[in-house]
C-alpha cells in the first residue's frame, strides 16, 4: 500500500510541475503574438481559446453545442461567450430557422487572429522542443500520446494538428 502512496503522491508533484511547465509554454506562446494579440490573449482563458477553435472549424454553432464541444457546463460557456463579446471576438446572429436560437461566429479580424495564433503555438512548441536533443523530443512527444491514449477510454481525443 506504501508503494500506491507514494507513487501517488510523486504523480502529484509531477503534476504541479507539469502545470508549471505548461504555463511557461502558454507565457512564451503570448510573447510570441503581436503585441494587439499578446493583449487579448492575456485575458483569455484557455476554454475561451479551444471555443475559438471551434468557431472558426464550425462556425454557427449555439451555445449548447459549444458547452458539449467543449465539455464543460452551460453557465460556463455563457461566461465565456459573454466575454469574448465584450472583447469583440465573436458575434451572435439569430438562427433564420429558430429565432430562439442564437448562432455563434467568429467577428471578421478573430478568424486571421486564430489562424495567427495556431502558427504562433507551433513556432513556440517547436522551438521549446529544439532545444532538446531530438531523441528526447520524441520521447517527451510519445509519452504524452501513451497518456492521451491511456486516460480515460470513453472519452475520445482528437489531437488537431491544423
Amino acid at each position: 500500500m506504501t508503494d500506491g502512496v507514494e507513487t501517488r503522491r510523486e504523480t502529484e508533484a509531477l503534476a504541479i510541475r507539469f502545470v508549471r511547465v505548461f504555463e511557461a509554454i502558454r507565457k512564451q506562446f503570448a510573447e510570441y503574438q503581436p503585441e494587439r494579440n499578446r493583449r487579448v490573449f492575456k485575458e483569455l482563458n484557455l476554454n475561451q481559446i479551444k471555443a475559438l477553435h471551434l468557431l472558426k472549424q464550425r462556425p454557427g454553432m449555439v451555445q449548447k453545442e459549444l458547452a458539449e464541444a467543449l465539455e464543460v457546463t452551460p453557465a460556463a460557456v455563457s461566461t465565456a461567450i459573454r466575454h469574448l463579446e465584450k472583447l469583440h471576438m465573436i458575434e451572435r446572429q439569430s438562427d433564420p430557422a429558430d429565432a430562439r436560437h442564437m448562432r455563434l461566429f467568429l467577428a471578421p479580424d478573430t478568424a486571421e487572429m486564430v489562424s495567427h495564433m495556431n502558427d504562433v503555438w507551433h513556432q513556440a512548441i517547436a522551438d521549446l522542443l529544439g532545444s532538446l536533443p531530438v531523441e528526447e523530443q520524441r520521447m517527451i512527444v510519445e509519452a504524452l500520446e501513451r497518456a492521451l491514449a491511456n486516460r480515460d477510454h470513453s472519452t475520445s481525443v482528437e489531437v488537431d494538428c491544423d
